[in-house]
C-alpha cells in the first residue's frame, strides 16, 4: 500500500499543478459589435470597431491580446488593405452569428496569415482586391464546423489557399457570383486526415499546389468548373459533374481527362485521383472479433 502510495502522490501533484497552469492560461474571449468598414480591420482597437469584452456593452480592447478568442458575432471581420503582409494578432478568430463574412484585402503580393480559424455558423469570404494573382490566406488549423464559402463578385479575383491542417466535418466552397470569369482557386492543404467535410468547387479553376489528401473527406467538383490536375488527391468519395466515382479506384489524369474532358485543363499532366476502398465485411467483422476477444481477456484478468 505505501508503494502504491509513492507512486500515486507526484502522479496526483503532476496533475494538480497542469490544472492550475491551465487555469491560469485560459484564453480570453472578444467579440465585435459593429462590421468592419474600409477604414478599419481585424487589429483594430480603441475603436468602437474593435473588439469588446462582452457581445454587447462590456469593455473597448485597448490592444490586441496574443492569446485571445475573437468572435466575429456576425459581423463582418476585414484584413488590413495593404501591400505588406497581414498577421492577425490575436491567438484564434471565430467565424459565428448569422450573417457573419471575412473579407481579404491584402494586396496581390501580401499575405493575410490567421494561427487558427473557426467557423461555427455559415460563413462567406469575399476577394476584397482586384489581383490576378488573387488574394492570398494562410491559416495554420482550420476547423470548418459549419459551411464557409469562398466567393468571388469581379472577373479574374480567386485566392491561393494554404492550410497547415484542416478539421471538421462541413463544406468548404467555392463560388463565384453569376457571369463572372478567370475565377481561380490554388490550394494546398498540408494535412487533412481528420477532415471529415467536403471540398466543393462550384465554379472557377482548382489548382493544387502539393498532394492532397483527406482520407475522410469527399471532393465535388461540379459544371462549370475547372481542374488543372498537377498533384495526387486521396479523398474518401469523389463526384464529378454528378457522376459519382467508384470507390477503391485510382484514377488518373488521362482517365479523367476522357471521360470529363469539360472539367479537367488539357496539358502533360500526371496527377490522379483515388477514391479510398470501403472496407469489406470481413474486415468488419475481424474488427469486432478482435474488440469481443479483448473484452473476454479483460474480464478474465480482472477474475
Amino acid at each position: 500500500m505505501k508503494r502504491m502510495f509513492a507512486y500515486t502522490r507526484p502522479a496526483i501533484a503532476a496533475v494538480a499543478f497542469a490544472t492550475v497552469g491551465l487555469g491560469s492560461a485560459q484564453a480570453v474571449d472578444y467579440y465585435l459589435q459593429n462590421n468592419h468598414d474600409s477604414s478599419h480591420h481585424w487589429n483594430r482597437t480603441n475603436d468602437t470597431q474593435g473588439w469588446f469584452t462582452a457581445t454587447s456593452g462590456g469593455t473597448l480592447l485597448g490592444t490586441m491580446d496574443p492569446t485571445g478568442v475573437y468572435y466575429s458575432n456576425g459581423k463582418a471581420v476585414r484584413s488590413r488593405d495593404t501591400t505588406a503582409n497581414d498577421v492577425f494578432e490575436g491567438d484564434t478568430l471565430v467565424l459565428n452569428g448569422v450573417g457573419t463574412s471575412f473579407i481579404l484585402k491584402v494586396g496581390s503580393n501580401s499575405t493575410a496569415s490567421v494561427n487558427h480559424l473557426i467557423v461555427t455558423d455559415a460563413a462567406a469570404v469575399s476577394a476584397g482586391n482586384t489581383s490576378s494573382l488573387g488574394q492570398r490566406l494562410s491559416v495554420g488549423t482550420f476547423d470548418v464546423n459549419a459551411d464557409i464559402t469562398f466567393g468571388v463578385g469581379t472577373t479574374n479575383r480567386g485566392y491561393r489557399l494554404n492550410v497547415g491542417t484542416l478539421t471538421g466535418s462541413q463544406n468548404l466552397i467555392f463560388d463565384k457570383s453569376a457571369a463572372i470569369t478567370g475565377h481561380f482557386i490554388n490550394l494546398d492543404i498540408a494535412n487533412a486526415s481528420a477532415f471529415t467535410g467536403s471540398i466543393n468547387i462550384n465554379s472557377g479553376s482548382l489548382l493544387l499546389t502539393n498532394n492532397l489528401t483527406a482520407g475522410n473527406a469527399s471532393l465535388t467538383i461540379n459544371t462549370g468548373s475547372l481542374v488543372t490536375l498537377t498533384h495526387n488527391i486521396t479523398v474518401a468519395s469523389a463526384t464529378i459533374g454528378g457522376t459519382v466515382l467508384t470507390a477503391g479506384v485510382t484514377y488518373s489524369y488521362s482517365d479523367l481527362n476522357a471521360a470529363y474532358d469539360a472539367y479537367f485543363t488539357d496539358g502533360d499532366y500526371t496527377g490522379s485521383i483515388t477514391i479510398a476502398a470501403i472496407p469489406e465485411p470481413s474486415t468488419y467483422a475481424l474488427l469486432a472479433g478482435s474488440l469481443a476477444f479483448g473484452v473476454i481477456a479483460f474480464r478474465r484478468r480482472r477474475r
